[in-house]
């Protein structure tokens, strides 16, 4: 594949883990913010929008061979762990626990570090 081939396909799925990322932090971040049961129906609406762009950008990255790499399948197991917890948490309408903050934690350095590969990528 060529190089400009390459960096389409890298932009593209980046844009759409980059979307996914921002809504889940939404999804996290809004338990805290607002008072219950506000807080698990707007969490919700987040995470339906992160699931959204989320399988859009799994289903890229296996239709890509080009695009897969090491360096970005930590965020992508992550992500899965962390949707794990934040269903727990709505499902049993309990507070955020320090399962699901460890999740978000693990999420977002696995984020960071997969983009700085994909920047330093040329």
């Amino acid at each position: 594949m060529a190089d400009k081939d390459w960096q389409r396909d890298k932009q593209l799925f980046w844009g759409l883990m980059t979307s996914a990322m921002s809504d889940a932090v939404d999804a996290y971040e809004v338990l805290h913010k607002h008072p219950s049961p506000h807080n698990y129906r707007l969490s919700i609406g987040y995470l339906g929008m992160s699931q959204a762009a989320y399988m859009q950008a799994w289903t890229f990255y296996l239709q890509h061979e080009d695009i897969q790499h090491y360096e970005i399948d930590p965020v992508l197991g992550a992500y899965e762990a962390f949707k794990r917890q934040l269903k727990r948490v709505i499902t049993d309408n309990d507070r955020p626990s320090p399962m699901l903050a460890e999740a978000y934690e693990e999420l977002r350095i696995a984020y960071a570090n997969a983009n700085d590969f994909i920047e330093s990528s040329n």
